[in-house]
């Protein structure tokens, strides 16, 4: 069975991480899987644009004529075409197909030579443009008239968002297999224009072997140390600003010891705090040690699917502070963590207040069963049996 795997990126986290894993170790049950990448990161795999040259130059300029949402991409259907014809693939497993490098009816287009996957890492696929809609419900009512969230990502500046969202309903064909990591998304497919296509439930995994448990020393006579990622542009999905303004209002912040990963520390972030600077990781080992290190992990999205972090966080041993978006609750609850009602400061700041080592200390003990459902072998083992379903 050849599988050919096509995200925009193929460094990163969050569906980068999942399709990486899918492509390198999907080949331990039988599978020949090759990998396409929108825009080159790396260089062992293919890739449709390169970092610069002419190619790229002409991509630029037709993702400022389309607006951030292509229809078509010729180039890209050259690739691909060329990668079945050579290696015969059987599957075609797409990912995230946002990014300027692919066009939202390249899907149909592809059906007339393999079987179509496609794993959905937000809410583009049923939205006219927005990864996440956030309190948004036009979708629902298949119209997305007058859209007053133009900026979120993927953002569109004049585009007629009613009639993108008709294209879209029509583009995709009907052969497509529709994988959503939680049930969150799942439901909201019933509720789509995508309600009556076959979908199938096959939840995010991580590495038990590199998110090791880490049974931990929760002595009184220390700070407790909260872990969280900072983007340098926060966005409204990642929602950090709403966290930073929670964090200032805490009282007692000798307390706490703030270690931050991903970016720089937040202007706004009160300099009464001890902070600890981890940037950018791009590896795993190295960030399952900060987990391991810290002793409660928050995740404040206003806009969530299945988060790995939460994953990677939990398999660790470490619990998480997460807000009720998504399918955060799916993973969280109150004996691994503690969920909280999005945008809710007055309840963040309480969880956050009345921490204590005697309830990290259960929860963490709790989290040495409780682990094991992040597994990824279980991930990798639910795609092949679907793989081999349709094949």
């Amino acid at each position: 069975m050849n599988v050919l795997y096509v995200n925009t990126r193929y460094v990163g986290g969050g569906a980068e991480k999942i399709s990486r894993v899918l492509y390198k170790k999907e080949k331990e049950y039988g599978c020949n899987t090759y990998f396409l990448e929108g825009k080159e990161t790396s260089g062992e795999v293919y890739h449709v644009y390169s970092h610069n040259g002419l190619v790229r130059g002409i991509n630029y300029v037709y993702s400022v004529v389309t607006d951030n949402a292509r229809r078509i991409d010729f180039y890209t259907r050259y690739k691909v075409k060329a990668l079945i014809k050579k290696y015969h693939i059987d599957i075609i497993h797409f990912h995230n197909i946002h990014g300027n490098y692919i066009g939202y009816s390249d899907m149909k287009y592809f059906q007339k030579y393999c079987k179509v996957v496609w794993t959905l890492h937000d809410m583009w696929p049923i939205t006219a443009h927005c990864g996440y809609s956030l309190k948004c419900d036009k979708w629902k009512y298949e119209k997305c008239f007058k859209c007053a969230q133009k900026d979120l990502y993927p953002s569109v500046l004049f585009r007629n968002t009613k009639r993108l969202f008709r294209n879209k309903e029509s583009a995709y064909g009907e052969s497509v297999t529709y994988v959503t990591p939680s049930r969150w998304l799942f439901d909201l497919l019933e509720e789509s224009f995508l309600s009556s296509q076959k979908r199938v439930l096959i939840s995010n995994g991580v590495s038990l072997s590199i998110f090791k448990y880490v049974s931990k020393d929760f002595s009184n006579d220390r700070p407790i140390s909260i872990l969280f990622g900072a983007n340098k542009n926060d966005s409204k999905y990642k929602n950090i600003s709403f966290l930073i303004r929670v964090l200032n209002k805490v009282r007692e912040k000798n307390k706490f010891v703030l270690h931050i990963y991903g970016g720089d520390v937040p202007d706004m972030l009160s300099t009464e705090y001890k902070v600890v600077e981890h940037g950018y990781i791009t590896d795993e080992k190295i960030m399952a040690q900060i987990y391991a290190e810290c002793d409660v992990f928050i995740l404040p999205s206003a806009a969530e699917n299945y988060s790995c972090a939460l994953l990677e966080s939990l398999s660790c041993g470490t619990p998480a502070i997460a807000s009720n978006s998504g399918g955060n609750s799916e993973i969280v609850n109150s004996k691994n963590g503690w969920v909280f009602s999005l945008d809710d400061e007055k309840e963040l700041l309480s969880i956050i207040e009345t921490l204590s080592f005697r309830e990290l200390s259960v929860r963490n003990t709790f989290l040495k069963y409780d682990r094991e459902r992040f597994d990824e072998d279980t991930m990798l083992k639910q795609y092949f049996e679907l793989y081999r379903s349709i094949y």
